[in-house]
């Protein structure tokens, strides 16, 4: 379903390799790496954040080299959810609202129905007329996590989603992460550096 190889990203001189990957429909792999290893970068290539320079991802059959930027704003939109290491909301609206917002980025129809079952499976659906900057960093995860999912994605894509959090709440959003995947049925990509999560899951890449 993703399957990179020969892809490099350059700044400057510096130039990094990353390893070839294959990714089935439905699996689970951690990407591991010190910091300045590429780690964010490499994830922002696979969601399309970056422009590819060398090499080629491809995901579910499509060549992302090949998709302009349109294109690529519009798959990602339909077919990949990413949960950002420090989640980021319209500051002005409610978390219901931007989760709504999200939805709308979606060329399929996304229901309040789904919305809500989202929010009730996260555990969040009492907050969801609150304010972004009401919200504890767990709980801003929760919800980073049900946006990410809004569009029934293909490809999740998770930067260091438990780095900010203690030992208790880190155990919490990996379950969440990997049960929200299976339920969806997509693959499921936790880039980090985070050493607790290494037991969790046994696919792991090592950027080196």
């Amino acid at each position: 379903m993703l399957t990179t190889k020969n892809l490099s990203y350059s700044y400057g001189t510096q130039k990094i390799e990353f390893p070839d990957i294959s990714i089935e429909r439905g699996s689970q792999a951690l990407v591991l790496g010190n910091s300045g290893k590429g780690k964010t970068t490499f994830l922002h290539l696979l969601g399309g954040l970056m422009k590819i320079q060398s090499g080629s991802i491809h995901i579910n059959g499509k060549d992302m080299a090949k998709l302009s930027k349109k294109e690529m704003d519009q798959f990602r939109g339909d077919h990949i959810g990413i949960v950002f290491q420090s989640p980021h909301f319209i500051r002005s609206i409610s978390m219901l609202e931007n989760l709504r917002v999200a939805a709308s980025l979606s060329k399929t129809k996304v229901e309040d129905a789904f919305i809500n079952s989202l929010m009730e499976k996260l555990q969040v659906t009492t907050l969801a007329s609150k304010l972004p900057e009401q919200l504890s960093q767990g709980e801003k995860q929760r919800f980073s996590i049900a946006r990410a999912l809004i569009n029934k994605p293909l490809l999740i894509l998770a930067d260091e989603p438990t780095s900010a959090l203690d030992d208790e709440n880190c155990d919490k959003v990996f379950e969440l992460l990997s049960e929200a995947a299976k339920a969806q049925n997509a693959s499921l990509l936790i880039v980090t550096h985070d050493g607790r999560l290494k037991s969790l899951m046994n696919h792991q890449i090592v950027l080196n």
